[in-house]
């Protein structure tokens, strides 16, 4: 292979890569994964015999699906051990090409929380047709499945999920605006104003992964949300604050002194409906690293600390891979 030659398909791998990330992350949930099924892919590309391949975006989905296809099927199980809630690894999507291709309105945490009511199998399917656009055809092969095997894994899939309708740009300023004047109560130390944002039936959900401190259950009802949260703001301390969108829903990335958090918000109206806090390192690191003015800030991983969640096994950074960032420790 000449110079020329490898220089071409390079070029031709980094112009698919957004939507191959695409595919990868809404099946896996994490960037982390997705990053490392596309590395993977990436290195057989350069190795393959491109006499071979006569369609290059399909030899590169296929090979994307079938990597990713294997590592949620491990995934899986671990996230079945998981201690407390599993939530997705959050990412910016205001300036992010990469998992905004095709349908940004599939990348809100809610609807990849449902991709996680779907077998493996199901969920692949789901996301290459009605998320990708792929006909069944094309997902059989891609899958190594028979077409009637992948239209039988889709009609199944529906039953629990259905790709959602996209928002209105008005709806999703009206709930950046509700998001910052809940935080904007809090800061002020507000009581009234924090706890009228809050829906009565509003849920607080946490992620620490068993590596830092997070809430095990959800936390259910304005009252008790709210005596949760600002507990958590007075013990923070003095915040750093950056506003951004994370999966097509407002949100917040702090650091104080209990660490990184990552905040987002489901709105109704003018209610916050739920939130959820991820302060897992591991899904933190990719997103905090991106964000300006934080080079004087410690690293998502500095705050990482063991101690015993409710399972009874010890877990900290020292037993927790960064790669594998929903694996618990031995």
């Amino acid at each position: 292979m000449t110079d020329v030659d490898s220089d071409r398909d390079a070029a031709t791998f980094e112009a698919l890569r957004p939507r191959l990330i695409a595919v990868a992350y809404r099946m896996l949930g994490t960037m982390a994964e997705a990053e490392d099924v596309v590395g993977d892919v990436a290195e057989r590309w350069m190795r393959s015999d491109r006499e071979a391949v006569r369609v290059p975006e399909a030899w590169l989905m296929s090979v994307t699906s079938r990597r990713a296809l294997d590592v949620l099927k491990s995934a899986r199980m671990r996230r079945e051990r998981y201690p407390g809630v599993w939530l997705p690894e959050p990412v910016a999507t205001d300036d992010a090409p990469d998992v905004i291709a095709d349908r940004d309105d599939t990348l809100t945490m809610g609807f990849l929380l449902l991709l996680e009511r779907l077998t493996p199998l199901e969920r692949a399917v789901f996301v290459l047709h009605d998320v990708m656009g792929h006909p069944h055809d094309e997902i059989a092969a891609m899958l190594e499945r028979s077409v009637v095997a992948s239209r039988q894994a889709l009609r199944r899939a529906r039953v629990h999920v259905q790709v959602p309708r996209a928002r209105r740009e008005e709806d999703r300023a009206a709930a950046r605006q509700v998001a910052e004047r809940f935080l904007a109560a809090g800061a002020g130390g507000d009581l009234e104003a924090f706890l009228a944002c809050l829906a009565p039936d509003v849920t607080v959900v946490s992620d620490g992964g068993g590596v830092v401190y997070a809430s095990i259950r959800p936390v259910v009802g304005r009252q008790r949300a709210g005596r949760y949260l600002t507990n958590l703001s007075r013990r923070s301390g003095e915040l750093f604050v950056v506003p951004i969108e994370l999966n097509q829903s407002p949100g917040f990335v702090l650091c104080g002194d209990l660490g990184w958090i990552a905040l987002l918000f489901d709105v109704d109206g003018d209610k916050i409906t739920t939130i959820r806090a991820v302060v897992h390192p591991g899904k933190l690191e990719r997103l905090v690293a991106r964000l300006p003015g934080t080079d004087h800030l410690p690293s998502p991983w500095d705050r990482a600390s063991r101690y015993r969640h409710r399972g009874g096994r010890p877990t900290g950074v020292d037993s927790v891979s960064h790669a594998a960032i929903d694996q618990t420790g031995p």
